[in-house]
């Protein structure tokens, strides 16, 4: 209980770790900083994964891969509707737009639990947002 107990840890991907890290953080020279955008991204990595399997429950004609570019920290390139849904038919534009919209909306919520499992409390685990959204917002 002292150290998390109860707690499920935010899981780390380390499968070529270390060579993303160095792609990622090769002209960063103040360690401290190089740590917490690190961890930036694995918050970021976890938060988007939540999304998709959330998004998968509900939808399973398109992938969330193809609507992630349109979230704050996709990673990936931005789509049109126009194009997804001409490769998946049956789906029209405004059903994505609101797809998306509504990722958008959860999008904070899911951050935050996932920067809330590592405290139980609530104040901290507000600071780390805080913290997170400056960190990247000033990246």
């Amino acid at each position: 209980m002292k150290r998390g107990g109860g707690i499920d840890p935010l899981p780390l991907d380390l499968e070529n770790a270390a060579e993303r890290f160095e792609e990622q953080f090769a002209e960063i020279t103040d360690p401290a900083r190089a740590y917490d955008l690190a961890w930036a991204g694995q918050v970021m990595d976890r938060t988007m994964e939540l999304l998709d399997q959330d998004y998968a429950r509900r939808h399973a004609d398109v992938p969330f891969s193809e609507l992630r570019g349109h979230l704050p920290g996709g990673g990936c390139a931005r789509r049109p509707y126009a194009d997804i849904a001409r490769q998946y038919p049956g789906v029209l534009v405004n059903a994505l737009e609101v797809r998306v919209s509504r990722l958008k909306d959860r999008f904070p919520e899911v951050l935050r639990s996932v920067l809330s499992a590592s405290t139980t409390d609530p104040v901290l685990a507000e600071e780390e947002y805080r913290y997170f959204v400056q960190l990247i917002l000033g990246a």
